[in-house]
């Protein structure tokens, strides 16, 4: 196994500390196994994983879609302010 010296600012450090905190590993292990994972996948696959599960959610956005044609008109903003009122009556008892 060869050695080399990754330097992160801290910017960069700090998230890859926790997380590796966060797993119970050291942050240099947890880079050499962003680096293996790096290195094992193709940009062009996850491109494909991606696109994939994009149109798969536009698919089932499309269905939601269908199903609510017989709803009519569906007003937003009260449903927020319906969801946030409901959200205080919880939160004061």
């Amino acid at each position: 196994m060869r050695a080399i010296t990754l330097r992160l600012d801290e910017a960069n450090y700090r998230p890859l500390a926790a997380v590796a905190k966060r797993q119970g590993t050291a942050p240099e292990a947890l880079a050499a196994a962003y680096v293996r994972a790096g290195l094992a996948g193709d940009e062009k696959d996850v491109a494909d994983r991606r696109r994939a599960a994009g149109l798969a959610a536009l698919r089932g956005l499309a269905a939601l879609r269908e199903r609510l044609l017989d709803v009519g008109p569906i007003d937003v903003v009260q449903l927020v302010q319906e969801g946030r009122q409901d959200l205080e009556r919880r939160m004061a008892l």
